[in-house]
């Protein structure tokens, strides 16, 4: 229906679950998560104190693979802390990019 994966629309159901539908929007900005938070929501996770779904609630954490995300970097030994992400380039307009293609097809003669 609509064309949409079965693993999305599991996501979508839990996020509308977990803070209705205020959850299904897409956030401007990444959320970010101060280090104790992380830490009590890898061990509430690791030792099995709460179901995710109320981890996911406790600490208002979006998803459940962000979580796990963070319990792989703590078993591997590494704090869960932010990571640096590339800075992204200017946006490019739609006409930008058909001008682009044009000018790039035209001049390589490969």
């Amino acid at each position: 229906y609509h064309n949409v994966g079965a693993g999305s629309l599991k996501r979508w159901i839990q996020q509308y679950l977990t803070g209705g539908l205020a959850n299904l929007e897409r956030p401007v900005h990444n959320r970010r998560y101060p280090k104790k938070l992380k830490l009590r929501a890898v061990g509430d996770y690791q030792n099995h104190r709460l179901p995710n779904k109320e981890i996911l609630l406790k600490y208002d954490i979006r998803g459940l693979s962000q979580l796990r995300d963070w319990v792989i970097l703590y078993n591997n030994g590494k704090e869960p802390v932010r990571k640096r992400v590339r800075k992204m380039g200017r946006k490019v307009s739609y006409d930008e990019k058909i001008e682009i293609v044009k000018w790039v097809l035209k001049h390589n003669h490969d």
